[in-house]
């Protein structure tokens, strides 16, 4: 099955194949003018290599260092996800609590009315409890 190129692909082949072509015709022919030709496209491709792989090897630490900080975000939120039935305890706790104290303040209030002296052993608070930091 060939392969199908666009126009610049099919150039560039091309023409790297004709270097390629040249670079053994003379290599065949005059030895060490074409090992001169050699020494020279390595003297001058291997800086450009050398650059790339810095960028390769700078791409590579940040991609690493991506993938910690995604290991460490998936781990927060598989925690946030576990805790979920605690918070969801705790407002069922709370709940429970707010519905307990209305039936006692009812029940309080319907004493008071009955004129009953004794009431409930628990004496609750008029308004919700404030922690002093909120007080104004």
């Amino acid at each position: 099955m060939a392969m199908e190129l666009d126009g610049g692909s099919e150039k560039a082949v091309n023409k790297c194949a004709g270097k390629v072509s040249q670079y053994v015709t003379v290599l065949a022919n005059e030895p060490s003018l074409g090992l001169m030709r050699v020494n020279e496209h390595i003297a001058k491709a291997t800086p450009e290599l050398l650059d790339r792989m810095e960028n390769v090897d700078g791409a590579t630490d940040g991609i690493a260092a991506g993938v910690v900080d995604i290991e460490y975000a998936g781990e927060a939120v598989e925690t946030l996800l576990a805790s979920a039935t605690v918070f969801d305890s705790i407002s069922g706790y709370i709940s429970s609590a707010a519905g307990a104290t209305a039936s006692i303040l009812s029940e309080q209030k319907a004493r008071k009315k009955r004129g009953e002296k004794g009431g409930l052993p628990v004496a609750l608070p008029s308004e919700p409890y404030v922690p002093r930091a909120e007080r104004s």
